[in-house]
C-alpha cells in the first residue's frame, strides 16, 4: 500500500497493531495537522478496535472504517430498534455516525459469508448528552460490551481479549 500511495504527500501509512500502538505519540510528531484513521477492520476485532479509539482520546478527526455490515447497522441503531444495544450508544456517543456505502460480499475474491458496510465516524467536538450520568450510562454499557466480547472471542491458539 505505501507504494501505491507514494506520489501523495498528504498521506502516511502506519503499519502497525493499532491496539499496541501509541497513537498520541505518532500524531504528536507528525508533520499533518489533522488526522484522520481509515482502514479496513478484521471483523472479528471489529469493537475493540473502535473503542479503543474513542476511549483513549486519541487526537483524530474522524474515523472512516470498512466492517461488517451486521456490525454497521447495529453502530448506525437508532434507541428503542432491535439492533440498538452498548455499541450502537458508545459510538453515537463519542461520534457522528454516517453510512459511506454498503460492499456486497460479491466483490471480493474469494467471496466472504457476510456483506460489508464502510462508515464514517466524525468525532464529535463534545460528547452528546455529556452529563455525569450518561457518562457513567456509556461506561456501564461498555464495561458490558467487553465482558460480552471477552466472552465470545477466542484467538486460534485459545487465549483470548484482554483488556488494557
Amino acid at each position: 500500500m505505501t507504494f501505491t500511495l507514494k506520489g501523495y504527500d498528504n498521506i502516511e501509512v502506519i503499519n502497525q497493531d493499532v491496539l499496541k500502538t501509541d497513537l498520541n505519540d505518532i500524531i504528536k510528531s507528525s508533520k499533518f495537522q489533522h488526522t484522520k484513521v481509515i482502514g479496513n477492520l478484521p471483523y472479528y476485532i471489529t469493537t475493540p478496535i473502535i473503542m479503543y479509539l474513542l476511549e483513549n482520546e486519541i487526537n483524530i478527526e474522524s474515523i472512516t472504517i470498512m466492517m461488517q455490515k451486521e456490525v454497521a447497522d447495529r453502530i448506525m441503531a437508532g434507541p428503542g430498534s432491535k439492533t440498538f444495544g452498548a455499541i450502537s450508544l458508545a459510538v453515537q456517543y463519542y461520534c457522528e455516525v454516517s453510512e459511506v456505502t454498503e460492499v456486497p460480499k460479491e466483490v471480493f475474491y474469494p467471496v466472504p459469508k457476510v456483506d460489508s458496510a464502510v462508515l464514517k465516524l466524525s468525532i464529535r467536538a463534545e460528547k452528546a448528552g455529556a452529563s455525569k450520568e450518561r457518562k457513567a450510562d456509556v461506561q456501564l454499557h461498555q464495561s458490558r460490551l467487553w465482558a460480552e466480547a471477552q466472552d465470545d472471542f477466542q484467538f486460534p491458539n485459545g487465549s483470548g481479549l484482554q483488556q488494557g
